[in-house]
């Protein structure tokens, strides 16, 4: 029992600070070492050292840095939109620039790259599809709001809610903005560290995350900026870009 708690330290560590094949073979060799041992969690401690210590003897520093850089970069391109959800300055072409990068850096480091190694030729996981869902209903809510100021802003229908009415709407929009952009931005950074962890497939929970955080971004970009006349057509367009980018660069990092 003791080996078997020394063993799923190591195998989070091992999974963190290496490629996935040779985690997978560190994680097979210690397993067959420790079979059976009846060693308590000190005495490994002494003779084996911690988790930790044991996978930073087997590391390449500049890989595994590399690996911290990359997380870095691609977290902070996921958390700026977010951020810019809150302060009112929404930094719209800023975002979707991020967007871009966010996209291609992830499927380059995980698909390209073949940093975590090949995905199996398997059913994608429940969590996965779980939180795709997720993220396509955050999206979908998004374009339905949008689409309904539009439709005000062309005057194919008039708004006939009282000003009270009408204000609260304005609040409901923002807060599905705020708790959907919040809720793509946590679960795009758990699809991230899980893509390096087990499946390089789960990129496509962070590349979708991204994508609904920017959207959300937009759309809040356009009800609380200072522009009076929007321009329909350049607001579609918008919108149009980031969600293609996220539906195809998902559907990438998905084979």
């Amino acid at each position: 029992m003791k080996s078997l708690n020394y063993l799923r330290r190591l195998a989070l560590e091992a999974r963190w600070r290496l490629p996935q094949g040779e985690a997978e073979e560190v994680i097979a060799d210690y397993t067959e070492l420790l079979e059976g041992d009846a060693r308590s969690q000190r005495e490994l401690f002494r003779d084996l050292g911690t988790p930790r210590e044991a996978v930073r003897l087997l590391d390449e520093k500049h890989a595994y840095y590399k690996w911290l850089a990359a997380f870095a970069g691609l977290t902070l391109c996921l958390f700026l939109p977010w951020r810019w959800l809150f302060p009112w300055h929404y930094h719209q072409n800023l975002s979707i620039m991020l967007l871009a990068v966010g996209t291609a850096g992830s499927v380059c480091w995980f698909h390209c790259s073949r940093q975590t190694g090949v995905a199996e030729k398997s059913r994608l996981p429940r969590g996965l599809r779980i939180l795709l869902a997720l993220h396509v209903l955050v999206v979908v809510a998004v374009l339905a709001c949008s689409g309904y100021i539009q439709v005000l802003e062309l005057g194919w229908i008039t708004n006939s809610f009282p000003f009270e009415v009408a204000r609260w709407i304005g609040k409901a929009f923002r807060w599905l903005c705020f708790l959907g952009g919040s809720v793509a931005f946590l679960t795009g950074v758990f699809g991230l560290v899980w893509a390096r962890m087990t499946d390089r497939r789960w990129c496509a929970v962070y590349i979708s995350g991204l994508a609904a955080v920017v959207l959300c971004n937009q759309f809040l970009g356009i009800i609380g900026g200072m522009d009076l006349t929007p321009n329909p057509l350049a607001i579609s367009i918008r919108f149009v870009i980031v969600s293609l980018m996220g539906l195809v660069m998902s559907g990438v990092a998905l084979c």
